[in-house]
């Protein structure tokens, strides 16, 4: 795979941020708000480039999740995980918020092992598909919703190291503010689209129930 050897050429063979990868991806998380769909491909190239499998951009309020985007290797595990209504389990987003760090985690800085070995999450979705370390970072935005970023391993490669932690990190500022962008532009959209229907005499409540 051309793309995942480029990607790990950029992360996990020297962690350095000075090189052409890593300035192609600062400038596709900038893209990104505007494009949407160049987020998958981001996510697997971080995930790449730390050894990981793939990753997940997720907006949550409180532990309720209202959109998400993943990489192709995540798309059907977050399906599983909404369809199973598996966001109650979720412990990790509160917790890493209550950390009060602005950089990346790896999943063993908020939970045991204990916890982990009886987590649902783990134990149901993650572990069978192969998958069972995560890397993390919370972002809360001025509406009281979290953006959250999350770049997941494989079981048997184990947990993430500080060097890879270090690696997203210099990518943080970027993921925070290219977040934070695309949730206000949602926002001004959804504000936009409630004030024209406004203006045309139709509540949006309407919309929503006949859309």
């Amino acid at each position: 795979n051309g793309g995942r050897d480029g990607a790990m050429a950029a992360g996990t063979g020297s962690m350095s941020s000075d090189n052409d990868d890593t300035t192609s991806i600062i400038d596709e998380i900038y893209e990104a708000p505007f494009l949407p769909e160049r987020w998958p491909s981001i996510l697997e190239k971080l995930a790449w480039a730390t050894d990981g499998e793939g990753g997940l951009l997720l907006t949550m309020d409180g532990n309720r999740t209202q959109g998400w985007t993943a990489s192709s290797a995540m798309v059907p595990l977050m399906e599983q995980f909404i369809a199973g209504g598996y966001e109650k389990y979720n412990v990790r987003p509160q917790r890493g918020l209550a950390k009060r760090y602005a950089g990346f985690m790896s999943d063993l800085e908020i939970m045991t092992e204990d916890e982990i070995a009886t987590d649902r999450i783990y134990q149901e979705i993650l572990r069978p598909a192969g998958l069972g370390w995560a890397a993390g970072s919370i972002i809360p935005a001025p509406s009281g919703d979290l953006i959250v970023f999350d770049i997941d391993r494989r079981f048997e490669r184990g947990p993430y190291e500080r060097s890879a932690l270090s690696f997203l990190d210099g990518f943080r500022p970027h993921l925070a503010r290219a977040g934070l962008l695309a949730a206000r532009m949602r926002l001004e959209e959804a504000r936009s689209a409630t004030e024209t229907l406004g203006r045309l005499g139709l509540p949006a409540a309407a919309l929503a129930a006949t859309s």
